[in-house]
C-alpha cells in the first residue's frame, strides 16, 4: 500500500498556523439533494481489506486490475461486496459540504450536498465558476461517529501534474489510508484546495472510502470527485 503522508500533506497543509476560524462549519448553507447512485467502480483487494479491518492478502500495483472488487454501489441500487459477506453490511449516510474562502469561488458560498445511502459523485464543475482562489472541502458521516473500528480511504483518480516545481495529483488507481489525517482535518477547517490550474481537480479527483464496523455491522459509503469539463486531468475508467 502507498504511504499516505504526501497525499496527507497535500490536504491538511493549511491546519498548521491557521489563526482564525474559518473553515466549512457554518449555520446555514444552500442545500442540495443528490437521487442518484454511482456508477459501478472496482478498486484493488487489499484496499477492500483495509477497509475491513484485514492486512492486505497481497499487494497487487496500483495499476494492476487482478484481485479488484466493486465496491458495492451500481446494479439495482447497491448491494454489498462479496469481502464484506461474513458480516452484515449496510450503506451508510454521508454530507459534503463546500465553502469559499475566497468570494466567487463556488456558485455559492457554502453548499451542502445531501447523497442517498451509500454517497454518490460530485461533478465539481458543477459547483466552482473558474475564478482563482481557494474553498473547503467537508464531510458528516454519522456511520463514523460511533463506531468501534473505522477507516477512510481515498482511491486515486487523478493524473500527476507538475505545476511550479510541485506534484499534484497521486495518480492512477492508488490507494492511501487518510484516516488519522482525515480525522483530524474534519476537526478544524476541513480539506482546503485551490482551484488555481485546477489544483483541486489533481487533489479531489478519485474517491473517498468510508467503513465503521460495530461489531456484528459493518456501515459502508463513498463520495467521488470528478469534473466533466476536465476530463483530460483523470485517469482513464476501466
Amino acid at each position: 500500500m502507498k504511504r499516505a503522508s504526501t497525499f496527507i500533506y497535500l490536504l491538511v497543509l493549511s491546519i498548521a498556523g491557521c489563526t482564525k476560524p474559518e473553515g466549512y462549519r457554518l449555520d446555514h448553507y444552500h442545500q442540495q439533494v443528490i437521487q442518484d447512485l454511482p456508477m459501478d467502480q472496482k478498486i484493488p483487494v487489499s484496499a477492500w481489506d483495509l477497509l475491513e479491518g484485514k492486512e492486505p492478502a497481497a499487494e497487487h500495483g496500483p495499476g494492476d486490475e487482478h484481485g479488484a472488487k466493486p465496491d458495492g454501489h451500481g446494479g439495482g441500487g447497491g448491494g454489498t461486496s462479496a469481502s464484506a459477506a461474513l458480516k452484515n453490511t449496510v450503506l451508510g449516510e454521508v454530507k459534503v459540504f463546500l465553502v469559499e474562502k475566497n468570494p466567487g469561488v463556488l456558485i455559492q458560498p457554502a453548499i451542502e450536498i445531501s447523497f442517498p445511502r451509500g454517497g454518490g459523485a460530485i461533478d465539481l464543475s458543477a459547483y466552482t465558476t473558474g475564478q482563482r482562489g481557494s474553498f473547503f472541502v467537508g464531510f458528516d458521516v454519522p456511520l463514523m461517529a460511533t463506531a468501534t473500528r473505522k477507516k477512510v480511504l481515498f482511491f486515486s483518480q487523478a493524473r500527476k501534474r507538475k505545476l511550479e516545481g510541485q506534484i499534484f495529483g497521486a495518480g492512477c488507481r492508488k490507494y492511501f489510508d487518510i484516516t488519522e489525517g482525515f480525522a483530524k482535518a474534519m476537526t478544524l477547517e476541513g480539506l482546503k484546495v485551490n482551484t488555481t490550474q485546477e489544483r483541486h481537480l489533481s487533489v479531489l479527483g478519485g474517491a473517498f472510502y468510508f467503513a465503521a464496523d460495530n461489531g456484528n455491522e459493518m456501515s459502508v459509503a463513498k463520495v467521488r470527485f470528478y469534473d466533466s469539463q476536465k476530463k483530460q486531468l483523470f485517469c482513464q475508467e476501466n
